[in-house]
């Protein structure tokens, strides 16, 4: 059993110390990895997993790739750690720059240099290390419009099968297309149910290359329609219907909005996570690309690299790039769009 540290977790107690593979281990908690009088606690995660090992004078940090189970610890320094990460006057979050050293520890490969299949099997690795175990009321796996999809219902609905009318919000997952799927999303979903307080649909959709674009608008926009028709059933009020997404989930999201509106089905409001907005980044008709594709491109997460394998695996023609469905910041918006 790998022994970690949740990244999060509250301030720590008194230092625990196992023995792991015929070492002693200690797990720490490192809100300051620069600390070299860090304290230490023990807990039994779902989360991101870390350990710290002492080794005479010098404390080191390794970092596992599952939550359980043997395996190989990358291991580094805690004082080694690079300085601070700041770019264009800001400063990195803390936890942020820490998962990107474990992330780099790990020696796992990138996403998006691996095959389709080990690409989305690493996507749902990954979030499953992250996610941890969110709390929620009810969990309902069904089908939209012949979509797999999830129905979230927080602790203050559960056990009311008809909801008394809550609002709902119908999400679309991110993963530029390509990857992710209602697993690797189900923690947010849970997040976003309990702390909102509404049902949450999440609805997976086609993705690249088996279906490129326009497949995954055409699922989002069959899937509304549906839950606009069944909202009473998901113990939904029609009325209080929103759309939301995260990345790719964004784009789905802000077009299914705009569809929405223009057809004339209820949709309240847009929750929209960094969403990708813009196929080509600002640079078009002679113009530069945006400025945070420049600053950002590499290093944090989503990369360059990801962005272009994610356009690869989803438009098939160049031209489709400017479509309004896919580029939302070309369409013209239409009266009565949700905010």
């Amino acid at each position: 059993m790998l022994i970690g540290v949740d990244l999060v977790a509250a301030a720590p107690t008194d230092p625990q110390h196992v023995n792991v593979g015929g070492g002693e281990l200690i797990v720490v908690d490192v809100t300051d990895p620069t600390d070299p009088a860090i304290t230490a606690r023990a807990e039994g995660l779902t989360s991101t997993h870390a350990v710290a090992c002492v080794d005479g004078a010098r404390c080191r940090y390794a970092c596992s790739a599952g939550n359980s189970g043997s395996g190989t610890f990358s291991v580094f320094d805690l004082r080694d750690l690079d300085a601070p990460v700041e770019l264009d006057g800001d400063t990195l979050a803390t936890d942020l720059q820490l998962m990107l050293r474990l992330k780099k520890a790990a020696r796992l490969p990138a996403v998006e240099t691996l095959p389709i299949d080990k690409a989305r099997a690493a996507t749902r690795h990954e979030a499953a290390q992250a996610g941890g175990d969110q709390p929620i009321g009810e969990v309902r796996d069904l089908t939209a419009a012949g979509l797999p999809a999830r129905l979230y219902v927080p602790i203050s609905s559960a056990g009311d099968a008809t909801g008394g009318g809550d609002p709902l919000l119908v999400f679309f997952h991110g993963g530029g297309f390509f990857v992710g799927d209602i697993e690797t999303h189900d923690a947010p979903c849970r997040l976003i149910a309990e702390r909102a307080g509404v049902r949450v649909l999440s609805v997976e959709y086609h993705q690249g290359p088996e279906h490129p674009f326009p497949a995954a608008h055409d699922d989002a926009e069959r899937a509304y329609h549906w839950v606009v028709d069944h909202a009473r059933e998901l113990g939904a009020d029609p009325e209080r219907i929103g759309v939301g997404g995260d990345s790719a989930g964004g784009n789905l999201a802000a077009a299914t909005a705009i569809h929405a509106a223009r057809t004339g089905l209820p949709c309240r409001l847009q929750l929209l996570v960094y969403p990708m907005t813009d196929a080509r980044h600002g640079a078009r008709d002679g113009g530069e690309e945006f400025l945070s594709m420049r600053l950002f491109d590499e290093g944090f997460f989503l990369s360059r690299v990801f962005m272009d394998r994610a356009t690869e695996c989803y438009v098939a023609d160049d031209a489709q790039m400017d479509d309004p469905r896919f580029s939302v910041m070309l369409a013209d918006l239409p009266e009565g769009l949700a905010p």
